[in-house]
């Protein structure tokens, strides 16, 4: 009995480490996005928003690759894996920072927000005060974004905007769906065992 599970929390450890290194080259490729948007803009309002992200993006690449770290993984090769290149390369082409705001906040940073926020309760405490730390801050740069995109008035844009939102997100999903899906099945399974 013991044997079995141990070999089930080892299984377990490994999807929450695939997660994690999906969370940090999200993070990865994020820096990279503001750093590349920071040269772009002209807008003084948008520059001062995205500098202290950066500084919070960079802080949840590190700590992610300490939970990483701590839990048996690699960051090694992580950061040559292009599993998120087409979402981050949408967020990148949009012409103006409204399309990028509305791509990259909430199409990226919500799906971040939603896999962090469900996550934090499958996993250890110290892991999941990360993940919390996490949330607080992509709901902190979605608040400051739809803040910026309150002002945009035009129906056609904020429609365009809606389908990039949609566009990202769906990208997302479909990088993730079998190490989540695992995550959530043992979940499930480890639910009905303890009933």
């Amino acid at each position: 009995m013991a044997y079995a599970l141990s070999i089930q929390r080892e299984a377990s450890r490994d999807i929450v480490l695939q997660i994690l290194s999906r969370l940090w080259q999200t993070k990865l490729r994020s820096i990279s996005i503001l750093e590349k948007w920071l040269e772009k803009t002209a807008d003084a309002e948008i520059i001062a928003g995205l500098k202290p992200q950066l500084i919070d993006e960079r802080r949840h690449l590190r700590i992610l690759g300490d939970e990483i770290k701590r839990l048996g993984g690699s960051i090694a090769a992580l950061s040559r894996e292009n599993r998120l290149g087409r979402p981050f390369a949408l967020v990148q082409t949009q012409p103006n920072d409204f399309y990028r705001l509305s791509a990259f906040h909430f199409g990226s940073k919500a799906f971040t927000l939603d896999r962090c926020g469900h996550m934090m309760q499958l996993v250890d405490i110290r892991l999941g005060r990360t993940l919390e730390q996490i949330v607080l801050d992509e709901e902190r740069h979605i608040r400051w974004a739809d803040i910026r995109l309150a002002r945009l008035k035009d129906v056609e844009e904020l429609r365009l905007c809606q389908q990039l939102m949609e566009r990202v997100g769906g990208m997302l999903e479909g990088v993730w769906p079998k190490p989540w899906l695992e995550l959530n099945r043992r979940r499930a399974v480890s639910i009905v065992a303890r009933r």
